[in-house]
């Protein structure tokens, strides 16, 4: 949400089970300069 584009998001690759799965088991994106640390925090499971 902070970065302002779709999370997990690369180019002419389709959403899948296996991404639903990484992400269930604790796969994140790194977070960006910027982003609030509340913020970041709830991302982490903080």
């Amino acid at each position: 949400i902070s970065s302002g584009r779709q999370p997990f998001y690369f180019e002419g690759v389709d959403y899948d089970l296996r991404l639903a799965f990484d992400i269930i088991n604790g796969e994140r994106e790194e977070i960006i300069d910027g982003t609030p640390t509340e913020y970041s925090n709830i991302y982490q499971g903080k």
